[in-house]
């Protein structure tokens, strides 16, 4: 009982805000709305079902989000089941080299100075191919690969079975729970990130929501 009040007292922020959206300008600034509505209206909703730029800019997050954590996930569970093998060849090297980039980057500028070399300034595919694998997340992956028995592999091999085989037949439909928790972590870092679209966008139809509603927020507090 307790986890479940727990539980549903963590959905009160959505509520709450739900209700905002649906009650008057005056109710909100008074802070008479808690969990439902004050002076019902939809103008909220039919001024962002209007505004071009919002749904344009929901549409590119969405696609992001979606394309990024699939391609994520495909990468990011490539490099996980090799390193999960001690067989293979140079192992500690090459976990090195995946730790080293979770100490230490390029920076930023070099960063800059690769993407415009890759022509991917201002162009979509710069919101989620430089973030292809998270080192932390191909870890978890990693650790949860090394814990299934090795005799699944072993008696899977016997039958002729290769290490893709394996992998798509044995290995993944086992993961499922992690894959499912590793997918969610790029989707919400895709859909929150904004700081990627403010280097490398330009163009307003490329702009994520994040962005988006950053700049509204922004001309609004100047104003």
């Amino acid at each position: 009982l307790f986890f479940i009040l727990l539980g549903l007292s963590t959905i009160f922020p959505f509520i709450n805000l739900i209700a905002k959206s649906l009650s008057s300008e005056a109710a909100v600034v008074s802070g008479m709305v808690t969990l439902y509505p004050i002076d019902f209206q939809l103008g909220t909703y039919r001024f962002v079902a209007s505004n071009a730029l919002f749904l344009n800019a929901f549409v590119v997050s969405v696609t992001v989000t979606a394309i990024g954590s699939l391609l994520s996930l495909f990468m990011t569970t490539l490099a996980a089941y090799p390193l999960s093998k001690p067989r293979l060849r140079a192992r500690k090297a090459f976990i090195i080299m995946y730790l080293f980039t979770m100490l230490f980057s390029g920076g930023l500028i070099p960063t800059y100075l690769l993407m415009h070399e890759l022509h991917l300034i201002d162009k979509l595919p710069v919101l989620f191919l430089p973030f292809m694998i998270n080192v932390y997340n191909m870890l978890i992956i990693k650790s949860y690969f090394e814990s299934l028995p090795e005799s699944l592999e072993e008696s899977a091999k016997m039958d002729g079975a290769s290490n893709m085989t394996i992998l798509a037949r044995i290995i993944l439909p086992l993961s499922l729970p992690v894959l499912a928790t590793i997918a969610l972590f790029y989707a919400v870092t895709f859909w929150n990130d904004y700081f990627t679209s403010l280097i490398y966008i330009n163009s307003a139809d490329l702009k994520p929501l994040q962005l988006y509603l950053k700049e509204l927020f922004v001309s609004s507090s100047d104003t």
